[in-house]
């Protein structure tokens, strides 16, 4: 059911919370969900060790159990960054990461496509000015197919936007950043208050 979190006890029948947590974070399908052991048996270091990102000894109050809950709320998101520009995918999955999203980067439209292929992530983020197939003929595609046609897409861009090119935008992009001189701060502010709109909206 890929959860946004897991808390876990330690002290169970037929496979204990050591062996789970070792499985769950060994497993490329569940090591990206936070754990949160939540047990009796204090030995904090064993488990952060072992992988857990929280360690709450019994017994826990639901105030404690929830302000820790709150801080991965919405983890689990995936989102797919199709940008040439290392340093924006380098800015945009430290922003993201820290947030609790788990990132894929590929370089170009053609890249993009075959990744949401393979696995369609919550939202994409797309430069426009890409090699081998730019961003908008990438966001004309998306859109055609069917499995992707309502999938969230951010345009972060560096490139002076035509009135045509606007409006295109408008009508297949959920927002537009623009790159103006890499402002880092304002990057990270527009692109942190777009995805929680998306994320609100998922919720």
């Amino acid at each position: 059911i890929k959860p946004h979190a897991i808390t876990l006890d330690i002290m169970m029948p037929g496979m204990d919370g050591w062996e789970a947590l070792t499985r769950l974070k060994a497993n490329p399908e569940t090591r990206d969900i936070p754990i949160i052991v939540v047990s009796i048996v204090d030995n904090k270091e064993l488990g952060y060790r072992l992988g857990a990102d929280e360690y709450l000894i019994k017994p826990v109050d639901r105030e404690s159990l929830g302000r820790v809950l709150q801080r991965y709320e919405g983890r689990g998101k995936q989102v797919l960054v199709a940008d040439d520009d290392p340093d924006v995918v380098d800015l945009t999955r430290q922003l993201l990461e820290e947030d609790g999203w788990t990132v894929r980067a590929v370089g170009n439209g053609q890249l993009a496509l075959e990744a949401l292929a393979e696995e369609k992530p919550d939202v994409m983020l797309l430069d426009l000015m890409m090699p081998v197939m730019d961003g908008f003929e990438t966001l004309r595609r998306v859109r055609a197919n069917p499995e992707t046609k309502d999938l969230p897409v951010i345009v972060i861009t560096a490139k002076d936007l035509a009135a045509d090119e606007v409006e295109n935008l408008r009508a297949n992009a959920n927002r537009v950043i623009a790159k103006d001189g890499l402002d880092r701060d304002r990057i990270l502010r527009e692109l942190r208050e777009a995805m929680s709109v998306l994320r609100a909206g998922s919720a």
